[in-house]
């Protein structure tokens, strides 16, 4: 126990003098006197980087340090052609490089990259509008009930709730249920997945599918739910707004047993979303 409480104490009054006033043996030099390899009776603490002043205009850097040997740089001693090979210099340590751990450097890292990662997250709600190209298609055996008409579709407005996942060159999500005034007189309620992809800190591809179903009496009548689809481009202005930019197919069919007739609305073309994440 004497012993260790000993040896102890030796070593941190060694370090302790070390770090004030390290006596150094200058045993080899370069012609030009650029690189000095020095020797020390005393513990080495010392690290790449170290500074060690000898004087107001003399200094020297640390290139190496193993064991006893410390191999210096003497770049920034005007002086250095006064060293003597063999002479003893005394010299102090004026500042300490400071090193991460591996472990330090791995935990900063993945906190870099897990801020980088979180493009887009949250819960979202946005404002969209369309310009859609409408085909209604009846359809039946007797050819007097058979018929398509195409034509541009009204959009006033719609309005979506939902939550996004989008991350940086990993796959992500983002689902939403939209509610869409076509009309005074038609709306309809979308459920929407996408799956994601974002190739720089401000954009992103995705692209899935929606079932959709019109909700006014009517409409609803004659066209049961129908399954579509969606793909388009994202721009993540800053944390909260941003801008999707989409081509939508909506589809919804029917039938009407009495007239043996079947029914087939599809919209399709392009929609924009403004919203806003939190």
């Amino acid at each position: 126990m004497l012993k260790t409480f000993t040896a102890i104490t030796l070593s941190l009054f060694s370090i302790q003098t070390f770090a004030k006033d390290i006596q150094l043996k200058l045993i080899n030099m370069s012609p030009k006197r650029t690189k000095i390899l020095t020797q020390t009776s005393l513990p080495n603490n010392l690290i790449d980087g170290d500074q060690l002043i000898l004087s107001n205009t003399c200094s020297f850097s640390v290139i190496k340090s193993v064991r006893n040997k410390i191999l210096l740089s003497a770049l920034k001693c005007p002086d250095r052609n006064r060293l003597k090979k063999n002479s003893t210099i005394n010299v102090n340590l004026a500042k300490k490089t400071k090193h991460k751990s591996i472990q330090q450097t791995q935990t900063d890292l993945n906190t870099s990259l897990t801020k980088r990662r979180k493009t887009s997250k949250g819960f979202r709600i946005g404002l969209n509008q369309a310009n859609l190209d409408g085909r209604f298609t009846i359809s039946s055996d007797n050819e007097l009930y058979s018929s398509s008409i195409e034509d541009d579709v009204e959009h006033q407005y719609g309005i979506n709730v939902g939550y996004v996942n989008i991350g940086l060159l990993r796959p992500g999500f983002m689902g939403h249920i939209t509610h869409t005034q076509f009309t005074q007189d038609i709306e309809s309620i979308r459920l929407t997945a996408n799956g994601t992809f974002s190739f720089h800190e401000n954009i992103y591809a995705y692209a899935g599918m929606n079932i959709h179903r019109y909700t006014n009496e009517l409409t609803s009548t004659i066209l049961d739910p129908g399954v579509g689809y969606q793909a388009g481009l994202g721009i993540q202005i800053n944390e909260t707004f941003g801008l999707d930019i989409s081509y939508l197919v909506l589809r919804n069919k029917g039938s009407d047993p009495d007239f043996e007739v079947d029914y087939e609305l599809e919209l399709e073309g392009l929609e924009a979303t403004l919203h806003v994440t939190f």
